[in-house]
């Protein structure tokens, strides 16, 4: 047999948790409302010294509104004998994603294979027998996303290694659209949210009754300053380049966000569109400066690419709080018809 679950190329691939979801979710009828609802607040944050630069999301791999979950953990399949492969293609069958918790070290698809032990985060999204294989989707050669092919043993192997598995799903956790599910678009929670991004507000402090765990993050504008220091201190430049793609995301999605925001009449000026493509424009060359420096360290380029960020920081203050703005305004003078 072969099934493979439909998948659409994602808008935005920071993290693979990122991309998966997106990817699995574009053809909701709630989609747009979810996607510019929930990508506005960004943070930065150390944990257990790695730098983390991303869109802030209330109790990441837990909380997925759109989305049907279920989680089993390792230590639970291997004592009850179940056999893995045929979890996963059975999970398949019942049109379930599935993102699960392997070691890499045994997968011939990632830079680590026999090289070193790593956990991390699959997504499966089909299987063929023909071919004794599950197709995945991640953060493969190159640091790029795609889809793949794995066989079938080298699944069950790295599923079942003795490595410590410190991933905070340690297991199998299964995915599947609530096609029934509607997400009301509300333009109050997105200006408080572009607020919470410019004034630097902890977020969380909005969720602490879903138990959100609290860490030590800077918020809004602050992170400009975190990527600058990391950047200074670390050789680690694979980080920064991530720590960049991702910023890139969040100016593109800003620039979608108008973009649909003005369709749906929440914005009039056009002036807005286009200094978010501006700003998009100069996170991606900044991006992209950066990866060149990687390649031929020079500390007068860095500090040339730090220039650069804090003027992509000074251009963006005043272009939020005018969205802001705009926004309010409109929503006094027009109230929007139904959900958009």
């Amino acid at each position: 047999m072969k099934k493979i679950l439909p998948r659409t190329t994602p808008v935005f691939t920071s993290y693979p948790r990122h991309a998966n979801l997106v990817s699995m979710l574009s053809e909701h009828k709630s989609f747009h409302h979810w996607l510019f609802m929930n990508h506005i607040q960004f943070h930065s944050e150390y944990n257990k010294e790695a730098f983390y630069v991303g869109f802030y999301e209330p109790i990441p791999r837990v909380i997925y509104p759109l989305a049907d979950t279920q989680k089993i953990r390792k230590d639970v399949i291997e004592k009850n004998g179940i056999d893995v492969v045929t979890f996963l293609k059975n999970a398949i069958d019942d049109d379930y994603y599935i993102y699960m918790c392997v070691d890499t070290f045994y997968i011939s698809e990632y830079p680590l294979y026999n090289k070193s032990h790593f956990t991390h985060d699959m997504f499966v999204f089909g299987y063929d027998d023909s071919k004794s294989c599950f197709h995945i989707a991640d953060f493969l050669f190159e640091g790029r996303y795609y889809d793949t092919e794995i066989p079938y043993e080298q699944l069950k192997v790295a599923f079942h290694s003795e490595y410590d598995f410190t991933n905070d799903f340690n297991g199998i956790q299964l995915l599947k659209a609530k096609e029934d599910v509607d997400y009301p678009f509300d333009i109050n929670w997105i200006i408080m949210m572009l607020e919470d991004y410019a004034n630097g507000f902890d977020t969380s402090k909005r969720f602490q009754s879903l138990g959100d765990p609290y860490v030590e993050r800077v918020y809004g504008f602050g992170i400009y300053e975190e990527i600058i220091g990391f950047m200074r201190k670390t050789t680690n430049h694979y980080s920064v380049i991530r720590a960049l793609h991702v910023l890139s995301d969040h100016k593109k999605l800003m620039r979608m966000r108008i973009e649909y925001l003005m369709e749906h009449q929440y914005l009039g000026d056009p002036e807005l569109l286009e200094e978010s493509r501006q700003i998009e424009k100069m996170a991606v060359v900044i991006r992209n400066s950066f990866i060149r420096y990687s390649v031929h360290p020079i500390a007068e380029k860095l500090q040339q690419i730090i220039e650069q960020i804090r003027q992509l920081q000074q251009r963006e203050k005043p272009f939020i709080h005018q969205l802001i703005e705009s926004l309010k305004n409109n929503l006094s003078g027009k109230l929007p018809q139904n959900q958009r």
